[in-house]
């Protein structure tokens, strides 16, 4: 019979993981999250490619697809600029909400093609991350 004493529970903590992936990934990080975010969604900072242009970047951890799908939305519907959205995984995304963000202009990382672990808290841009073609 499984016990307390047998588990044993991870707590993310948030701000410093968003620091470390706004950093490896070359985001300006933004310290705090706007209030009208979908649950489980935080924004990582801003990416600024050249002068003039600013795309907000958040990371969003669906528990199942259809909160992916719901996230995008809720994060395409305050805004006609364009974003990134990062998720631990590609799996989740339904043939819908890509649609959705390709239509945006938006683009969509999944982190474990877009990092690769070195060590703890060590992290590398992979070439699709660089590309944004992940």
């Amino acid at each position: 019979m499984l016990t307390r004493d047998d588990l044993i529970v991870y707590e993310l903590d948030w701000p410093l993981f968003l620091s470390d992936i706004a950093t490896v990934l070359g985001f300006k990080r933004r310290a705090t999250d706007p209030d009208e975010l979908p649950p489980l969604t935080r924004l990582v900072g801003d990416y600024r490619p050249t002068a003039g242009y600013s795309f907000p970047a958040y990371l969003t951890v669906p528990l199942e697809s259809r909160s992916l799908t719901s996230a995008v939305c809720m994060r395409v519907s305050t805004s006609d600029d364009a974003l990134i959205l990062l998720t631990p995984t590609r799996h989740r995304l339904r043939p819908d909400a890509r649609q959705i963000l390709e239509r945006k202009r938006c683009c969509f990382l999944p982190l474990e093609d877009s990092l690769a672990a070195l060590g703890p808290r060590q992290w590398q841009a992979t070439d699709a991350a660089r590309s944004g073609a992940a």
